[in-house]
């Protein structure tokens, strides 16, 4: 492509939005989460061309005019500089493409604001590509091609369940199966990071207004892509409802809880498969048929330290797998500390909870950096009685009834009906978890909701 010539005076105020990123080409500056980042002026060159043609092929030969003005440089230039920037945007943050034969592409939602003048924001259409996708996808097979025959034309498919269990990795492989299927293709709209998600899809198909966007999707065959409903549920419902005009569009939606719609599907996320208890003297070919150990073994091994499982290790692994309940975000995160801890010494870490609730990784949305930041994000959207129920099924260890939850939640004078009525919002919020018994319905938290909770009760009775 040819990039055209920017307006300097139209460009002095403008800024991009992507992801945790804010780069300010008048400014020479790129922050990330309000911090700045260190950028070339080659490099910082090339980014800003980009990210001004988000979803646009570049081609090489204009990327090395705009780095390289009047000079000639080898390919292997480029290429260098480009792997930097995919350095620096890091392996969870908007990707940067290569088009073989052409050039770049920058693939991300990318928010265009004019600093120069009050807060305003033009929408870049939601893109039309999926995110990149860097690791494989383990232990997921069956739950993949169970998203992959619920979804169809027509039809809301929601896959809930707790922050960190794994929904969007899901979704996108569902996707990348169902894309051929749909003549029009796909749209991805990650509602964490859209301002405004609605003006984002119905700019993607050129409605002006959001009344318009049935009618302007009419006649699509469409997969759309909902990635993180929970951030903007009344704009979901909104987009929701235009969308039920389209008989041709089918949306998979990831939630941390059911959106109400009309014609949803709902699929529950489980964890990961774990070994069984009993299996104290497991050895590392059994412990590897099983998702939850397959997914530490390989980020431990990615993460730098060198990892192998052996059969020493596996009883190990296998218990600290069902310690952090097969939930996958924290065991990336422990994975990611096997080098400092050792498995035995994570094994020590797994017993106290917290400070895996405050491990990190990189992630451009802080909800996604910890456990105690995915935590915090559901526990602050409950309401005051749900928040208290939380704190007091703390108490209960293991799987516990009905009567059980209900006489904990009610401690002070709230009815069974009521104290009934928390539980199955807690449910719904994907912060408890029902299992079916030949004796009835249980229910049970994993252990960091737990250890989460329990610290929450302390604070609020504990003497100050």
């Amino acid at each position: 492509m040819i990039m055209a010539k920017t307006d300097p005076d139209s460009a002095a105020g403008r800024a991009y939005r992507f992801g945790a990123f804010l780069l300010r080409p008048a400014r020479r500056e790129l922050l990330a989460d309000g911090v700045p980042v260190t950028l070339g002026s080659r490099a910082f060159d090339l980014l800003a061309a980009l990210v001004e043609h988000a979803g646009q092929v570049v081609s090489r030969d204009a990327l090395t005019a705009v780095a390289w003005p009047r000079m000639v440089v080898e390919d292997s230039s480029l290429r260098v500089q480009i792997a930097h920037l995919r350095r620096v945007l890091g392996p969870e943050g908007p990707g940067i493409v290569t088009v073989p034969g052409q050039g770049y592409r920058f693939d991300g939602v990318v928010q265009v604001v004019d600093e120069g003048a009050a807060p305003a924001a033009q929408v870049i259409p939601a893109a039309r590509v999926l995110p990149r996708r860097l690791t494989a996808i383990i232990g997921r097979d069956a739950e993949v091609a169970r998203v992959q025959a619920a979804v169809q034309p027509g039809r809301v498919v929601t896959l809930v369940g707790i922050g960190g269990i794994g929904k969007t990795t899901v979704a996108l492989a569902a996707t990348e199966r169902l894309a051929g299927d749909y003549a029009d293709g796909i749209c991805y709209l990650d509602l964490g990071t859209l301002p405004d998600p609605v003006q984002g899809l119905a700019a993607a198909f050129g409605a002006a207004r959001m009344d318009a966007l049935g009618h302007a999707m009419a006649g699509h065959r469409l997969l759309v892509v909902l990635d993180g409903c929970d951030y903007a549920p009344e704009a979901v419902a909104a987009l929701l409802a235009q969308l039920a005009q389209a008989p041709g569009v089918a949306v998979l939606a990831t939630s941390r809880h059911p959106l109400g719609a009309a014609a949803e599907h709902r699929l529950r996320l489980p964890p990961l498969d774990l070994p069984p208890e009993g299996e104290i003297e497991i050895d590392a070919p059994r412990a590897l048929t099983f998702g939850a150990v397959q997914l530490f073994a390989s980020r431990a091994q990615a993460s730098g330290a060198g990892y192998t499982l052996t059969d020493r290790d596996a009883p190990v692994v296998a218990a600290l797998c069902r310690r952090l309940d097969g939930l996958p975000l924290a065991i990336e995160l422990a994975a990611g500390c096997v080098d400092a801890f050792g498995v035995l010494g994570l094994l020590d870490q797994a017993d106290d909870r917290f400070n895996l609730l405050e491990a990190r990784r990189r992630s451009p949305q802080e909800r996604q950096r910890s456990l105690r930041a995915s935590l915090d994000w559901s526990y602050t959207r409950l309401s005051a009685p749900a928040q208290t129920a939380l704190q007091r099924l703390s108490v209960l260890d293991g799987t516990f009834t009905l009567a059980s939850a209900t006489a904990a939640i009610g401690a002070d004078g709230i009815d069974n009906a009521a104290a009934a009525d928390l539980l199955e919002a807690l449910v719904a919020q994907s912060l408890v978890s029902p299992e079916a018994t030949d004796d009835g319905p249980r229910f049970r938290l994993s252990a960091m909701v737990r250890a989460y909770a329990r610290e929450r009760l302390r604070a609020v009775t504990s003497p100050r």
